[in-house]
């Protein structure tokens, strides 16, 4: 298991079989993926939770190779959770409060999604193949992606917890691409502003809408982190 601080403009995440390996993350970040939520519930900890970047490679080693088995995504949450406690120190406890929400549902002509190719779901070795992600100002692309992943970002980009409610269930390759709202003192011109916002862009690329509405939303509170060494 390894974590270093690094500044890069894009962000990427795999779920290999034996493990999870991410490069330009957050902590909150991570622990949104080893809680199951989303970074816009987590609150707490310092600046650098947000701020600071890092590269993990965390992998369970089988005392036999011969009688490993794929992690499933609670045990990879759960280990990725146990590296958080050891490297960061971290400490957090759970509150609900009610929130402005979006509900992700298929838009009135119907779902535009591509089908994984069964290539890109099983390896070499003809076992699953854990998702893909890569992330851009304006741009995410994944591969072999379920809808879980795609809420998870989408409530990233947007500030607000979004709830699946597709009955989606099959796994994706997507490439999704808006015009991001400019951040405040910014002078980044990379991007087309005359482009799509992120809603129009799900409705006319995907095929998907967001509703807005209100419910419970169950957050996480960092109640303490420390920076790690590097290793």
């Amino acid at each position: 298991m390894s974590g270093n601080g690094v500044v890069r403009m894009t962000s990427a995440a795999m779920s290999p079989p034996d493990g999870f390996k991410a490069t330009n993350v957050s902590l909150k970040m991570l622990v949104a993926t080893a809680y199951g939520i989303k970074p816009d519930q987590i609150t707490g900890g310092a600046d650098w939770v947000d701020s600071t970047h890092y590269d993990i490679n965390a992998k369970v080693v089988a005392p036999d190779p011969a009688d490993f088995h794929p992690l499933t995504s609670t045990q990879r949450n759960l280990m990725l959770r146990s590296l958080l406690a050891d490297r960061f120190k971290l400490v957090v406890h759970n509150e609900t409060k009610e929130a402005p929400t979006y509900e992700l549902v298929v838009a009135k002509n119907g779902p535009k999604l591509q089908e994984a190719k069964p290539v890109q779901t099983t390896g070499a070795d003809g076992k699953a193949r854990g998702a893909m992600v890569t992330m851009r100002s304006g741009q995410f692309t994944g591969q072999a992606m379920q809808m879980a992943a795609l809420v998870y970002t989408l409530s990233n980009q947007l500030g607000r917890p979004v709830v699946d409610k597709t009955g989606l269930t099959g796994k994706y390759d997507i490439d999704l691409h808006w015009s991001p709202d400019p951040r405040p003192g910014s002078e980044d011109t990379s991007t087309d502003a005359s482009g799509p916002s992120i809603f129009t862009a799900l409705q006319e690329q995907l095929g998907l809408k967001l509703n807005s509405t209100k419910g419970p939303v169950d957050t996480l509170v960092i109640d303490h982190a420390e920076k790690p060494t590097e290793n």
